[in-house]
């Protein structure tokens, strides 16, 4: 029932208001070789191109291409350019739709061009094909279940479960894992039977016209070969290089930007660098500073704050 559909998706999306407060969409597609459909719904939060043209789901090549997506490309600008040199005229400055573009140009191979952090469905008209994928380390969360010969998929479990009309039970096992070992995104399954983890750097295609069922493919393996010829020295330079492009690409926002303070050698790091890179720009940042005097972080807090 596409009208029962329609409802449970915006149900779904309405408990992710807490994340995607900028703005709502919706769109739906029939499935003419077995008479279904597709819903796809999102909420977002504005922060590259916060026009209404980048809202979400978003089309490319005449209605193609169909995205919907949580998180964010940093090297955007740059991927966006390439795409340029080579024909493609955008419509917004948003990241989406570079990365529909990106994918509607290389399919699943232009996933290792990315840096950034992301969850993404893709849905080819011409092809019938829903893509589902994840980034290399997991990083934005995606949940899906397969229930006879549909697919629902959401970035939270409560958006999840108002999709799908059957009852749950717990998964014991991985409820005890997550609340005794804190082991809670090591393998497919969830605290919900039945319901997995898409696993990082992972695609899952679900064909919607013969509804063939496939397994999640891996589209990336880190490299884990070391080079013991290079000087402490040159490592030094070599990560401080890194790290520096890093924070910088990490800083592209059309919003204000707010970092998180412990006083501890990573936040102080990270601070340091965005003064370093911006030496006027004005810095918002937050932290929480503990009643307990012995594991209080104030001092460090405090200290940084005066040097930077």
């Amino acid at each position: 029932n596409k009208k029962e559909l329609i409802n449970r998706v915006e149900h779904g999306i309405n408990s992710l208001n807490h994340r995607g407060p900028d703005s709502k969409g919706l769109c739906n597609f029939d499935i003419k070789e077995n008479k279904s459909s597709l819903v796809l719904g999102h909420t977002r939060l504005s922060i590259i191109d916060l026009t209404p043209n980048a809202n979400q789901p978003m089309q490319i090549n005449h209605g193609r291409y169909t995205i919907v997506y949580n998180g964010e490309i940093y090297n955007y600008k740059e991927l966006r350019e390439e795409l340029i040199r080579n024909g493609h005229i955008f419509k917004t400055d948003s990241d989406t739709e570079v990365l529909v573009t990106l994918w509607a140009k290389l399919g699943d191979k232009g996933l290792k061009k990315i840096i950034g952090m992301f969850a993404f469905a893709i849905f080819d008209r011409l092809k019938g094909t829903l893509t589902i994928a994840r980034d290399a380390f997991g990083i934005k969360p995606l949940y899906y279940k397969r229930y006879l010969n549909n697919i629902y998929f959401a970035s939270e479990l409560p958006a999840l479960l108002k999709l799908i009309p059957t009852k749950f039970n717990l998964n014991i096992q991985r409820s005890y894992d997550y609340l005794v070992h804190d082991d809670y995104d090591s393998n497919e399954e969830t605290i919900i039977g039945g319901i997995k983890h898409l696993k990082p750097a992972h695609t899952l295609v679900f064909n919607l016209k013969n509804l063939d069922k496939k397994k999640p493919k891996i589209w990336w393996k880190p490299n884990i070969t070391t080079n013991d010829n290079i000087s402490y020295k040159k490592a030094v330079k070599k990560l401080r290089k890194i790290f520096i492009e890093s924070v910088n690409l990490n800083l592209r926002s059309d919003v204000p930007i707010g970092v998180t303070l412990s006083g501890g050698i990573d936040s102080s790091a990270i601070i340091s660098v965005i003064r370093y890179l911006n030496p006027n720009k004005k810095l918002t940042t937050f932290s929480f500073i503990s009643e307990k005097k012995s594991i209080s972080e104030e001092k460090w807090i405090n200290f940084l704050k005066k040097k930077t």
